[in-house]
Parts: structure tokens; C-alpha cells; sequence
């Protein structure tokens, strides 16, 4: 994503209204491998996600679905006047909306996309369009987005995010991605490093050695957050609060698939698809070697996804019951660690 991100997608919402008499009269088709694709994130979402986080059963899960040339509407409740076109794909067994393309066929992202409604929408292109690829991070990344969507359907959440004072009057929402935090500054990158491998130490600790090495991460973490600012701090904690454990519901997600739901034949069928028992296995390892590697001023706000997701593996190990709490945290997930490990 970069600066024009926001005020492209406002703009592009707008565009589309324009376009509409633009659509032909009949609607264009979703390739089979994406439907088949998109049917499995829909599956693996309604067996998985309401296990990781108390998802209502009427939560909507709209998917605006981008190819080079057409765009798909799937799963929103009220359509839109600027979709002129309605089509039914019966592998999906779902109507869906189409019209010619308005946003970016490499988007992974979730904003109220569809003129007229508030209503969270997942814009992301085919998986070969996108930095994921293939099949099986697509699948997850969705379930990335859709826990996105769960969350800022929340009653109150912007009136939330406002209270935290980090937008510095832009009412874009750009500040998400380029606040000024002092990615650069030598002596937060040097505290940022040690912290990181503490928090690998912690993760990767044998059963005798675990409590040691948490307690040792968590006094860390505490110094590192009294080193910043205050108002820099707020936005780390955000920004770990909100993508890390997104980030870490994509992993949660795959591991309770490989147990709760079992891949169809399509899925599996396609060439680049990876077992779900072996994506967990490497994606959680990944996350956890990556802490020992990430250079804040290299990666700047994209560490949040790894580091994040690492402290919310933390506290499953720490305190299993913390994501009943998490959306009473103050948007700041440090809070919910407890002040010390137990020895």
C-alpha cells in the first residue's frame, strides 16, 4: 500500500457510480480455480474463525473480488447501484455483482468499498495477482481480511480508534500507514532487536526454560514501551493489537483446518495447493524465525504482522483465555499480558 491508497479507494468508490452505465448486459464469470478458491475460504471461515473469536452468526462477509478486466461483487447484503449487472455462479452457489474494473487486481484489503454502505468488504485479487500467490496463503489471507471485517463491524470501533488521538486531523485513514514513528532512530532499533529475539527466545524455550525466558521478554517489553513516546507507543500498540493478530488468526485459522476442516476435492485438485497440517507448521515457523532476522528500519510497519502475531502465540502459552478480553484492551495487547511470569 502507499500514500494514495485511501484517497484512491474514495475516489475509486466514486468512479464506479460513472462506470455503471458503462456495464454490459450480461455478467461476466468467475474463473473456476478462483471459485473454487474463494468457495474454500468461505468453508474454512464457517468452520474455524467462530472457534478462534465469538463471531455473531449475522456477521457479513462481503468479498469484492478484482481480475485485470471485471470485478466481482460476492456475498453483500445490499448489492450496490453501481454493480449494474447480476450474475448467479452456481460451483459458488451465490448471486454475485459485476461491473468493469475500478480497483487495483493486487488489493488485499478491507474498507467500506461498495458506494452507499459502511459495510467492511474484502477488495483482493486473484491469488497469481497478489504478493501470496498461490492457492493456500490466499485462502488464509481472506481469513486475515475477514477477521478485519468482524472487527470494524464492532459497534464503537472508530469511535475507538478516535480516542487514541494518532490521526493528526487525517480523516483518510493514511495515518494507519504512515504515522511517523521513529523507524530510523538507532536506539529503538537497537532496543526493537534485543526484543525480538526475547520474544523468539520465549517462543522457541524448552518446558524448563519457558517461564525464565518469558518473564525475561516480558520486563523487555515493558522497558521498550517506556522508552518511547507516548504517542508513539499508542501507535505501535495499535498496529500490533489490530494486524498482528490478524496476522496470528491466519495462523490459528490453518491449524484448527487441518483438524476441523478437511480440504475438498476441488481444492486439493489444484496445482499449487499446500496440505493445511504443513502451511501451519511453516507459516508459525516462519513468523517465529523472521523475529530474529526483522530490522525495523528496513521492514518499518511491516514488522507489526510477525511481531504481533508472535505475542499473541505468547499469550496463548501465558494466558489461554486472553482473547476474551481483547476487544476490552484498549486496542493495546501488551495490557493483556500478565505482570510477570510465574517461575
Amino acid at each position: 500500500m502507499n500514500r494514495s491508497f485511501f484517497n484512491a479507494c474514495i475516489f475509486a468508490v466514486a468512479a464506479a457510480i460513472l462506470l455503471s452505465a458503462f456495464i454490459p448486459a450480461h455478467a461476466a464469470e468467475i474463473p473456476r480455480a478462483d471459485a473454487v478458491r474463494i468457495r474454500e475460504a468461505q468453508k474454512v471461515r464457517a468452520k474455524v474463525l467462530p472457534r478462534i473469536w465469538p463471531v455473531p452468526r449475522d456477521t457479513a462477509f462481503p468479498m469484492l473480488f478484482v481480475l485485470e478486466n471485471e470485478e466481482f461483487l460476492i456475498d453483500h447484503p445490499a448489492g450496490s447501484e453501481d454493480f449494474g449487472t447480476r450474475g448467479f455462479d452456481p460451483f459458488l452457489k451465490s448471486e454475485y455483482f459485476s461491473r468493469p474494473r475500478v480497483f487495483n487486481p493486487a488489493f488485499l484489503a478491507t474498507f467500506p468499498a461498495v458506494a452507499g454502505s459502511s459495510l467492511p468488504t474484502v477488495v483482493i485479487g486473484k491469488a497469481e495477482n497478489t504478493w501470496v500467490k498461490t492457492t493456500t496463503p490466499w485462502i488464509y489471507t481472506v481469513i486475515h481480511e475477514n477477521f478485519h471485517q468482524f472487527a470494524d463491524s464492532r459497534p464503537g470501533n472508530y469511535e475507538e480508534i478516535a480516542k487514541l488521538e494518532l490521526d493528526g486531523g487525517d480523516e483518510t485513514g493514511m495515518w494507519m500507514l504512515n504515522y511517523p514513528f521513529p523507524y530510523e532512530d538507532a536506539d529503538v532499533n537497537k532496543r526493537f532487536s534485543v526484543l525480538s529475539n526475547a520474544l523468539a527466545d520465549a517462543l522457541e524455550a524448552d518446558k524448563e526454560n519457558f517461564a525464565a525466558n518469558a518473564a525475561k521478554y516480558l520486563k523487555l517489553r515493558k522497558d521498550f514501551g517506556d522508552s518511547l513516546a507516548d504517542k508513539d507507543h499508542r501507535y505501535l500498540r495499535f498496529q500490533l493489537w489490530k494486524e498482528g493478530t490478524a496476522r496470528y488468526t491466519e495462523i490459528e485459522a490453518a491449524r484448527l483446518a487441518s483438524k476441523k476442516a478437511k480440504p475438498s476435492k476441488d481444492v486439493r485438485g489444484l496445482p499449487d495447493f499446500k496440505d493445511y497440517a504443513q502451511f501451519h507448521r511453516e507459516f508459525k515457523k516462519q513468523t517465529i524465525a523472521s523475529l530474529r532476522t526483522m530490522k525495523l528500519e528496513e521492514l518499518k510497519r511491516e514488522v507489526v504482522y510477525a511481531f504481533g502475531a508472535s505475542e499473541a502465540m505468547l499469550l496463548d502459552l501465558l494466558r489461554p483465555d486472553w482473547k476474551k478480553e481483547y476487544f476490552k484492551c484498549g486496542m493495546a495487547l501488551d495490557t493483556l499480558f500478565p505482570e510477570k511470569s510465574s517461575e
